[in-house]
């Protein structure tokens, strides 16, 4: 529908009046549209014009009669997001909002074996040949399987690298996920003008819940926020190794001093647990550096001004049956609670098993009902005040236990009365359907700020951070997540699949099993650079 609507205004209002020659922020230099524009149909008002202009502008709309594909996955990479597929022209989608500096963003996954050629030869052409010519790389990030154990101490020196990229190259547009097997991918970015930082944290290293955001800035070496609001807000990826048990103290932490940051991330995994594991981090020399292989704690990734992290969070759940109110519970410890009583939307009081039975009854098949009871959640709404909740609005939970004389239901999470929670069904219909969601939603707000006049700048690229219990052992076809996410956002996307997600619900940030987290790239705005 939104394709749709975007079409029916192009083709129906706007006939082009001047066009220049523009270069975009790549230094590709193509055909920008100027829009002085004679609207049709009527003759609206020029509040109407505006708004039709800033669908043009940013959209990078020439003066033709086609629609838009908005899931374009043709050369997307080479120009940040989608092109335009036409023998006439391949004119760049989205660079309103951008300056002429050559961002770029690359991603390449490779099988070979050796890490040597892996990293200067193949991955290092394939991203390179994605990149804007002669633009200058100043972050690369790595994601490898454990086969590369013996191999990991190699990722604290430098890898000499041929800067040469065949003319007529073309990166394969299509995403790539590597299951059960040797893998490395590799990810260039250039981003001119943002400031770019690495920590690592041990548990010795955490400072004390109660202590003041000033400790979390030391500890972090990342510069707390102004008070006023003004300056660049931090933007985090952390990457954790599974056996750091203070992760929880960790994430709330960073969200009490950087109440505004976006904070996405994983737990690396292996096949084994005695696998090796390995975190990897690169320091300037004035800290230290410069490159440390590290086998525990927490390593984080810092993006402060001039770009921003949109996250998405699918859960894999898709809910079953009205949104209900806690209206009793028995608080049991830190991370569980008992629920014992539900109030329904018409103000009927039920227990939490009566209500999951009336669900099952009336909204699932007979034969589909024992696949459902072996795969339900329940869905936290952590929101008190808004007032139409979506899937995303929920923090999806599992029940830890049932007290059959009571009729009632533990969760794993922390509850309270009044909070709004629904029952949820984790399958791979419903981790389908909630990522497809979410990408929906992304898409609906780009489309909605344009049409106000406000485009939003287009993504330079994607992280993704997977379950290991997604994938083809969940969808029973490869590369779902993944080529969802490409098919959307039209970036590069990159990641690992992993032992826990890190992402946020809302203003808090959680650990999430089974879960998607993705963090779409964005040039920051003129306001968050301000």
């Amino acid at each position: 529908n939104d394709q749709l609507a975007l079409s029916r205004i192009y083709e129906g209002s706007i006939e082009q009046k001047c066009i220049s020659k523009k270069p975009n922020r790549f230094g590709y230099g193509h055909e920008h549209a100027v829009n002085n524009a004679d609207v049709k149909c009527g003759g609206p008002s020029a509040y109407t014009r505006q708004r039709i202009k800033s669908i043009q502008i940013g959209f990078g709309i020439r003066g033709r009669r086609d629609a838009l594909d908005l899931r374009s996955v043709a050369l997307g990479s080479q120009f940040m997001t989608a092109a335009m597929n036409s023998d006439e022209d391949k004119n760049a989608i989205g660079d309103c909002a951008c300056d002429e500096e050559k961002f770029g963003w690359a991603s390449h996954v490779t099988t070979e074996t050796s890490l040597d050629r892996a990293l200067a030869t193949e991955a290092f052409l394939a991203c390179k040949a994605q990149l804007p010519k002669h633009s200058e790389v100043n972050l690369v990030m790595i994601f490898l399987s454990s086969a590369y154990g013996a191999q990991y101490k190699e990722m604290g020196h430098g890898h000499g690298c041929q800067t040469g990229v065949p003319e007529d190259e073309v990166p394969d547009a299509q995403p790539l996920e590597i299951e059960q097997k040797p893998a490395l991918s590799l990810t260039l970015a250039c981003l001119p003008g943002v400031n770019i930082s690495t920590f690592h944290i041990l548990p010795n290293d955490m400072p004390d819940l109660d202590s003041p955001p000033a400790m979390w800035e030391a500890v972090t070496g990342v510069p707390l926020p102004n008070a006023d609001g003004a300056g660049p807000v931090p933007q985090f990826v952390l990457m954790s190794d599974p056996t750091f048990t203070a992760l929880g103290d960790l994430l709330s932490g960073l969200d009490f001093a950087y109440p505004n940051s976006t904070k996405i991330g994983g737990l690396s995994s292996s096949i084994k647990w005695d696998d090796a594991r390995a975190l990897f981090y690169d320091q300037p020399a004035d800290k230290g550096g410069p490159s440390y292989v590290q086998d525990r704690g927490v390593v984080g990734l810092v993006f402060s001004g001039g770009v921003v992290i949109e996250p998405m969070v699918a859960q894999g759940c898709r809910p079953l049956g009205e949104t209900y109110t806690i209206a009793s519970l028995q608080k049991h410890t830190m991370h569980h609670d008992i629920i014992l009583e539900l109030k329904s939307c018409n103000g009927t009081t039920l227990t939490p098993l009566k209500a999951l039975a009336i669900e099952l009854e009336e909204r699932v098949p007979q034969n589909e009902r024992e696949s459902v009871q072996r795969n339900l959640m329940m869905g936290l709404a952590p929101d008190s005040f808004k007032k139409d909740l979506e899937a995303c609005d929920f923090l999806c939970r599992p029940f830890v236990g049932v007290d059959p004389r009571a009729e009632a239901l533990a969760v794993g999470e922390d509850l309270r009365i009044g909070q709004r929670v629904q029952f949820m069904v984790r399958d791979a219909a419903g981790a389908e359907q909630d990522l497809s969601s979410h990408c929906l939603s992304v898409k609906r707000r780009e489309l909605g700020a344009g049409l106000e006049g406000n485009p939003i700048p287009p993504a330079l690229g994607a992280l993704m951070f997977s379950c290991n219990g997604r994938g083809e052992g969940l969808f029973g076809r490869p590369n779902v997540d993944s080529g969802m996410i490409h098919s959307y956002t039209n970036t590069p996307v990159s990641g690992f699949f992993c032992n826990g997600e890190i992402g946020q619900v809302e203003a808090t940030t959680y650990l999430h099993g089974f879960t998607c987290v993705t963090g779409i790239i964005r040039p920051a705005s003129s306001e968050a650079l301000a």
